[in-house]
């Protein structure tokens, strides 16, 4: 108990340490993509780890060591770039999902945090003795990901749908709506500024058309699966948040079990 309480409480810190401050941050100069960074380091490590260790065991089986093809699929550079690119674009999508949810939401994660060690610990155990040493933290934090993603999305487009999901930037003018939209994001970086504006305005149009045409859909289930869609896509961000938090749970379980050794 003593254990889950400390990693519990190590989690919570170092995880809601980087999402506040980008939170609240995020409007200062380029110094605060650091916490980003950091955000984009940690998802792209948990991708790396595994598919190198996915790569070296399909090598092993079907290609010869000395082989051109093997080389590559066993090229940490080269899985490095194509997985960095993929965390890219989910802490890209992640930065903006951080600043505009709800209050609800944050109190959730600080029980999905508690949910994901659990989960982790339960199916680390279950396994114990079935899976592999080396492989088996990998396996049981892939497994845990892959569970916590889905219970993050539901409750995701549950708070959504709970607390109303039309935005209060929305207008009749479909100009006047991106302007509305985009004025609720601006930060001193540049970077951080064209970034977040942009996802503000395609979510602004999506918004508008669907609010412009909503009276052609004369099937009301037909209207709540569109706006239920549209949550579930840019909930998407959200498998980003998940795997930052289980990875960081990860490397803390793995940080205290080392220290325990010595």
């Amino acid at each position: 108990m003593w254990y889950f309480l400390k990693l519990y409480t190590a989690s919570i810190l170092a995880i809601f340490l980087t999402l506040f401050s980008w939170k609240t941050g995020y409007s200062y100069g380029c110094y605060m993509l650091f916490f980003p960074l950091i955000m984009l380091f940690i998802i792209s490590h948990s991708f790396i780890e595994l598919k190198m260790q996915q790569r070296q065991c399909f090598k092993r089986c079907y290609f010869s060591n000395d082989s051109f093809f093997a080389k590559i699929l066993a090229s940490r550079v080269f899985v490095s770039i194509i997985y960095l690119v993929i965390s890219m674009l989910m802490s890209i999508t992640l930065l903006y999902g951080i600043i505009d949810y709800s209050r609800e939401l944050w109190l959730y994660l600080a029980i999905h945090i508690l949910l994901v060690i659990f989960l982790y610990r339960a199916i680390y155990h279950l396994l114990k003795h079935t899976i592999k040493e080396n492989y088996l933290p990998i396996f049981a934090k892939e497994w845990t990901i892959n569970i916590s993603s889905l219970l993050l999305i539901l409750v995701f487009i549950y708070l959504s749908l709970y607390k109303g999901y039309v935005p209060a930037y929305l207008s009749d003018n479909l100009q006047q709506t991106i302007s509305n939209a985009s004025n609720n994001m601006n930060s001193d970086c540049y970077i951080s500024n064209i970034i977040l504006k942009l996802k503000i305005e395609i979510d602004s149009l999506f918004w508008w058309m669907v609010s412009q045409n909503a009276e052609h859909f004369n099937d009301q289930r037909i209207k709540v699966g569109i706006w239920i869609l549209f949550i579930f896509i840019n909930s998407l961000a959200l498998l980003g948040l998940n795997r930052f938090i289980v990875q960081v749970i990860y490397l803390l379980d793995r940080l205290f079990k080392k220290r325990a050794e010595i």
